[in-house]
């Protein structure tokens, strides 16, 4: 196992990925208050001459987009449970992965049960039993403790041998298991291409609003989807949170951090949306003010 924490080693690992047949990997990162998760570790594995290699790459570190790019093709790609990896990727990298193969889709198709988990299929098909003392956890903590390196290490070892022994297994359903990955890569992608126009759709309690305060809510969801697409392959992890308030015809906006400024980053038509401009409302940062 290689922990990756420099360009020049990334980019020898995107050369050797690229020309493997068949590349393991997961995805560690944190969702919590953002748009688009911040990736925090990619982890890899493959085979070259030497037997099966695993690759821990420190995204914080390091620019993935290399290997990310490397994933979908020519390697067929084969991951546990993968959507909302694929969806991250394709929001961060504009990548599919149509020809990705989940274990946990084939253990269905094989009637070893919905949606279960690595552990128990890694388990049940090769015998190991993996630990999940790190199940939980901060991934963008640095330094990365022992028992984190350890579990993102056991997270793609086995994906290599899981995928041998359930292509075994399925015969003439390997085609149906394709299939039906494709469509898990469809869905990733199409749940990762939200329009400017509709982003204000997520935001909770949007409904019955007034006329401007719902031109508001569009023009801030907009803006905060095209900045955060931008901005958080470059590490930004600022937050705009877009809130209804108590009162049912006004909206409260908070923005943070204090280097996000609205009039000067925003790229929402502001007159489309019904308001004069982004002076419309204050935007510096750490204000909460009700729009009605």
């Amino acid at each position: 196992m290689e922990l990756v924490t420099d360009a020049a080693e990334a980019g020898r690992l995107a050369l050797a990925i690229a020309g493997a047949p068949v590349v393991g990997f997961d995805c560690e990162f944190l969702s919590q208050d953002r748009l688009i998760p911040q990736l925090c570790l990619l982890q890899l594995c493959y085979e070259d001459a030497s037997g099966p290699q695993v690759a821990l790459v420190d995204a914080l570190a390091v620019d993935v987009r290399p290997l990310a790019l490397a994933l979908p093709e020519p390697p067929l790609p084969v991951a546990h449970a993968p959507r909302q990896d694929l969806q991250l990727l394709a929001a961060r990298f504009q990548i599919s992965m149509p020809r990705v193969f989940d274990p946990q889709t084939a253990a269905a198709f094989l009637g070893l049960g919905d949606q279960v988990g690595y552990s128990r299929l890694v388990a049940e098909l090769l015998g190991v039993e993996l630990t999940k003392d790190s199940q939980w956890t901060d991934w963008a903590a640095r330094p990365l403790s022992p028992a984190q390196l350890r579990y993102a290490c056991s997270d793609v070892l086995h994906l290599l041998p899981l995928h041998r022994e359930l292509v075994s297994r399925l015969g003439p359903r390997l085609g149906w298991v394709a299939a039906e990955c494709q469509r898990l890569a469809e869905v990733a992608r199409a749940a990762a291409e939200v329009r400017e126009e509709d982003a204000w759709e997520d935001v909770a309690g949007s409904g019955g609003l007034t006329p401007r305060a719902t031109s508001a809510v569009m023009a801030l969801a907009a803006w905060r989807l095209a900045t955060l697409h931008v901005q958080a392959v470059e590490g930004f992890s600022g937050t705009v949170s877009l809130t209804v308030g108590s009162l049912p015809a006004g909206i409260t906006v908070t923005v943070t951090p204090a280097t996000v400024n609205l009039s000067t980053e925003g790229t929402a038509d502001w007159a489309h949306w019904g308001l004069t401009g982004a002076g419309s409302f204050n935007h510096k940062s750490g204000i909460t003010q009700q729009i009605s």
